[in-house]
């Protein structure tokens, strides 16, 4: 089966990055995605100096690279920045939490002033 193979251009480095394969060019950019929004890695920080090429196809059957000339599929800045859904839930979190302190705290207070006063 002929495999097609991608490499990841890194333009402040100069460098193309380890190739790898994927089943067309459509699953190849899903997975810049998660690259380009996963806030550890370079991607997400600098999307304008990474770009997805596309070199050509490997033949799992027999061994075979085929080199093609060098296609530019994606430039990772075309890549839309998600928000965090992560991010978003942990904030909601924090909310949460601060006003269960607040309650909490206003329920020893409570607790504080009624003691008082059964005294």
């Amino acid at each position: 089966m002929k495999i097609p193979m991608y490499v990841i251009f890194d333009s402040a480095a100069q460098i193309y990055n380890k190739p790898f394969g994927q089943q067309n060019d459509q699953v190849a950019i899903r997975g810049c995605d998660m690259l380009r929004n996963d806030p550890n890695t370079e991607c997400y920080f600098n999307p304008e100096q990474f770009s997805l090429f596309k070199i050509g196809e490997y033949e799992d059957t027999t061994a075979v690279f085929t080199p093609q000339t060098h296609h530019c599929v994606i430039k990772f800045h075309e890549i839309p920045k998600r928000q965090n859904e992560l991010f978003e839930n942990q904030e909601d979190l924090l909310e949460n939490l601060e006003e269960k302190k607040s309650e909490i705290e206003h329920h020893n207070i409570m607790q504080e002033v009624n003691r008082r006063k059964a005294q």
